[in-house]
């Protein structure tokens, strides 16, 4: 299991079911791409 699937499993049990997995997928993603790109300039 990937380290992605680990925080998004974990997401989704604090959010509770009112969220759809893929949503809470997505917006992770999106932040590490985020944080990946800020992390290039700061170098």
């Amino acid at each position: 299991m990937k380290k992605i699937d680990l925080i998004v499993d974990r997401l989704a049990a604090i959010q509770g079911k009112g969220k759809n997995r893929k949503d809470i997928e997505l917006s992770v993603r999106i932040g590490l791409a985020e944080n990946a790109l800020l992390n290039s300039f700061c170098e």
